[in-house]
């Protein structure tokens, strides 16, 4: 499929129901509204010209047999290539010139130390977090989760599948017999006619202990999201919690907005030399550009560049919005 460029004469810069050309404004946004939405909607209203005329043409022609829509379907499938708020795969942009995969990854590797991975909100943190950890074992924990440190060892040894408590029965089989060497049943209190007699004790598990001990034996990293969502007396608990652990060779990685990175160090000065800090930079026009390329390319959409363009410099300029604008605001509309 192409866009073929369409001229920008069609301006949309005036307050009544009608666009310079005559038509009428069928959006029924004011024109003063910006130089952003103004863009946005000439970009709208260019791309939608094209999509209609393709999908009449489109809709002549001959319908795809059966083996050719599963693969239409599983080749041109907009969900699974522009993934907002999800882990993206094929529109997935590195940034390798940054270097912030291998900078995350030395962090990783250097033992002994908590690394912080932190960066602008809906910057990526999270998806880079995961694909660097994708070939290794790992307990994700969010922060907004837990109002305590106790709470935040229950989560991850229910991630763990640990129970809270065990319970331990013990059976003793009385053997009484009469005079005549009849056993003798006993009774119980509520009426039951028994040989055995049980004892059930119950123990609280140490959630703490047992997800150290298990994150140690497995050399599983644990990973807490939004670290700075935590209250200062449970992240100052938590952190004196896995001084020692990380001593003997936890790994812990602390996701967080920017100006949070040093929370860590804020709640317990002890951690000074067991930390690294790794930061996710703001995302360039140019990164942007490079996320609807990669999904137009697979979609086999031929996109002209001052489209892909005016797209990336819709604000904010993160590839969350960046990829619900091209999903929302295009695909959907029209396919």
């Amino acid at each position: 499929m192409d866009f073929e460029p369409f001229p920008g004469s069609r301006d949309v810069d005036r307050t009544d129901a009608q666009c310079r050309d005559g038509r009428p404004n069928v959006l029924g946004v004011p024109g003063r509204q910006g130089p952003s939405v103004g863009g946005r909607i000439r970009v709208l209203r260019s791309l939608a010209s094209v999509i209609c005329r393709r999908a009449a043409r489109f809709s002549s022609s001959r319908a795809p047999l059966v083996g050719e829509r599963d693969k239409m379907t599983e080749i041109i499938s907009r969900n699974s290539v522009f993934v907002p708020g999800g882990q993206p795969s094929v529109t997935y942009v590195e940034r390798a010139g940054l270097e912030i995969e291998h900078h995350f990854d030395r962090a990783l590797a250097a033992p002994n130390q908590i690394v912080s991975l932190s960066g602008p909100t809906k910057s990526g943190k999270t998806v880079l977090c995961r694909r660097v950890l994708a070939n290794r074992e790992y307990v994700w924990m969010e922060g907004g989760q837990a109002s305590s440190a106790k709470e935040v060892w229950d989560k991850i040894c229910y991630e763990l599948n640990f129970p809270s408590e065990i319970a331990v029965t013990d059976e003793t089989e009385k053997k009484v017999e009469g005079n005549i060497g009849i056993p003798k049943f006993l009774l119980s209190a509520g009426g039951s006619h028994l040989k055995k007699e049980s004892r059930t004790k119950t123990y609280r598990i140490d959630s703490m202990a047992s997800a150290v001990r298990s994150l140690l034996e497995h050399k599983t990293i644990l990973v807490i999201d939004d670290f700075h969502y935590l209250s200062p007396e449970a992240r100052t608990e938590f952190l004196r919690n896995v001084k020692g652990p990380i001593f003997n060779g936890l790994g812990l990685v602390l996701l967080s907005v920017t100006h949070r990175q040093f929370d860590a160090i804020r709640a317990e000065m002890e951690l000074i030399g067991r930390f690294a800090s790794v930061e996710v930079p703001e995302w360039q026009i140019g990164d942007l550009q490079q996320i609807a390329e990669k999904g137009f390319s697979v979609l086999n959409i031929n996109c002209p560049d001052y489209i892909i363009s005016r797209l990336a410099s819709e604000k904010p300029k993160q590839p969350i919005s960046h990829a619900k604008i091209v999903l929302g605001d295009l695909l959907w509309s029209w396919c």
